[in-house]
């Protein structure tokens, strides 16, 4: 799951909304990492572009249990506009 934890502008424009200058269909959403509980993690990415990251499991874990795990977290996200 792609994320930019300060700014949906620090997102890739393929991957950022339209009201954030990029050319994405989906919307921004906002959670703070304390909220992605025990099974999921923040892990930013290298050079060149360290505001952007991914949500990952913490374990290995099926596709299917890395779902319900995100599934867990719905409750958190608020959408950014």
């Amino acid at each position: 799951m792609s994320v930019a934890p300060d700014s949906p502008t620090s997102l890739p424009r393929h991957r950022r909304p339209p009201e954030f200058g990029g050319t994405g269909k989906d919307p921004a959403w906002r959670i703070q990492e304390e909220h992605l509980g025990p099974r999921l993690r923040y892990i930013p990415d290298d050079v060149p572009y360290p505001q952007h990251g991914v949500i990952e499991p913490v374990i290995p874990m099926t596709f299917d249990a890395y779902q319900r795990a995100l599934e867990r977290t719905a409750r958190y996200w608020t959408r950014v506009l």
